[in-house]
């Protein structure tokens, strides 16, 4: 940079600041500042542009997103994780910002943009919302580490959604046994004018594994042949973007279950479905996560039970698991949670019922 004076018409002097500078795609571009009436003026102008722009970073914003994406895959996270950010950056950041300079915006812009998410998606969860906003949180720090960007505008902007949104969405195992009376109620059904594209009693195997194993969805749809052993399974992949991936969600998610003999049978029998089964043939292979949620919302209006999703279920059987006095810890390890303090603040759900039962534990005399 250099400091320059220069005459005016009227023989009276001002001063300059000009240089040219390397933006972050190491593009050369010119800065000349003029009107200074003394040198010292010229020299804090000087002083704070080195400060303030020592990262100028005026790469448009799709461009950030896309070098941040290529820094995830060369991390090592994984290919479900690196997805689900591809998602949300191509369909709810990229439309929005497109390709302005991120330097070029501001709280202003963040704060519409959230407005705008909300609006237009009003059935995302405060969870969902969280992880957005955080995954903005990313791309900006990305910027700011990388390219040098002077700050991040987008965690000065208030923050959207919940970290921890508590839900109670579950059913306790009267529920569940309603839910599976009606499922297999064919004259109920057909009344009801269901009908079922995929094997029903699949379908109720299916749901008992989800019920009484709190296994994800994608475990369930992992599970092979040669997983079931005796009466344990084996969980140590996922059926994910239709394919068998040989890893979990974390490293405490494999783990080996103990499951009763009656539910043991019910897996034998759909086992007894497959053609020429090998090993490596997976169990429900003639089911897919849409036959159970379809099943459980119109099964659950037909029984007058709450709508639940297949991941509700596993909070179900997180909660009939607490309801027979499984203790944390031996939840935490059937569950597959990395810490504990995920078991206590998701899975801490309680009976109603049982909210009375404390009054009697005590008398006072």
């Amino acid at each position: 940079m250099g400091i320059y004076k220069y005459f005016l018409k009227n023989n009276k002097t001002k001063y300059l600041v000009k240089a040219y500078y390397k933006d972050c795609l190491g593009n050369t571009k010119p800065i000349c500042k003029r009107g200074f009436l003394t040198k010292a003026e010229a020299k804090k102008y000087e002083a704070n542009f080195k400060a303030q722009n020592r990262g100028n970073c005026d790469i448009p914003f799709s461009k950030i997103c896309e070098e941040y994406l290529k820094d995830c895959k060369t991390n090592g996270l994984r290919e479900g994780t690196i997805k689900n950010k591809e998602y949300i950056i191509n369909s709810l950041f990229i439309p929005y910002f497109k390709d302005i300079p991120i330097n070029k915006i501001t709280q202003i812009d963040i704060k519409r943009w959230k407005e705008y998410i909300i609006e237009n998606n009003p059935y995302y969860s405060p969870s969902y919302l969280y992880n957005i906003n955080h995954l903005l949180f990313y791309v900006f720090d990305f910027a700011v580490n990388i390219y040098d960007l002077y700050h991040n505008v987008a965690r000065k902007a208030k923050s959207m959604g919940k970290a921890k949104y508590k839900k109670s969405n579950f059913w306790t195992e009267e529920d569940f046994k309603k839910f599976l009376n009606v499922l297999m109620d064919d004259d109920l059904q057909r009344s009801c004018h269901v009908n079922r594209s995929a094997d029903i009693k699949s379908m109720y195997i299916a749901f008992n594994v989800l019920f009484f194993t709190g296994l994800r969805i994608s475990e369930l749809f992992g599970l092979t042949v040669s997983d079931l052993v005796d009466n344990t399974i084996n969980i140590n992949k996922q059926y994910k973007y239709h394919k068998i991936v040989r890893y979990v969600k974390e490293t405490a998610s494999e783990r080996v279950l103990p499951i009763s003999a009656d539910l043991a049978t019910l897996i034998k029998e759909q086992i007894a479905k497959i053609y020429a089964p090998t090993p490596d043939t997976r169990i429900f292979f003639n089911l897919n996560p849409d036959n159970l949620r379809k099943a459980l919302s119109s099964t659950a209006d037909i029984a007058n039970l709450k709508r639940l999703t297949p991941h509700d279920l596993r909070d179900s059987c997180c909660s009939f698991l607490i309801s027979k006095g499984v203790k944390p810890l031996a939840l935490k390890e059937y569950m597959g949670h990395a810490k504990i303090q995920t078991t206590l603040d998701y899975y801490g759900h309680v009976y109603a019922d049982e909210l009375d039962e404390i009054a009697k534990l005590y008398s006072i005399k």
